[in-house]
């Protein structure tokens, strides 16, 4: 089952279930905290500890298992996880989203290209 993290919140999964093997589709996952604290229902205990803070990932979107798909599900986790907050106006929020891209673009492409070692 594939496991990769695209960006500290953002990470991609297979479907691949005790049913059938992870050949269907990429799943795109957000990273969630979970306080217990927040809860309506919580209830401090008198001397312990809080429960901790846990990590849990949810599903945010289905992609086809090839290069378009892989492709399309980075772009939707850096356009999800880019900061356009600093942005005044749509073409600055496109500008700092276009660098994004080229950035994971550019990893990618170092990833991939295959490297000639000196023996």
């Amino acid at each position: 089952m594939l496991n990769v993290s695209i960006t500290p919140n953002y990470r991609l999964t297979t479907d691949e279930t005790d049913r059938s093997p992870a050949n269907k589709q990429l799943v795109l996952q957000r990273r969630h905290l979970v306080d217990p604290t927040k809860s309506p229902a919580y209830k401090a205990e008198e001397h312990a500890a809080p429960p901790p803070i846990r990590e849990t990932w949810k599903d945010v979107g289905y992609y086809p298992l090839n290069d378009v798909g892989l492709t399309a599900a980075t772009k939707a986790a850096i356009m999800r996880d880019t900061d356009v907050n600093r942005a005044e106006t749509l073409a600055e929020a496109l500008r700092i989203y276009a660098e994004a891209v080229d950035e994971m673009t550019r990893v990618i492409d170092g990833c991939l290209t295959p490297k000639v070692c000196a023996q």
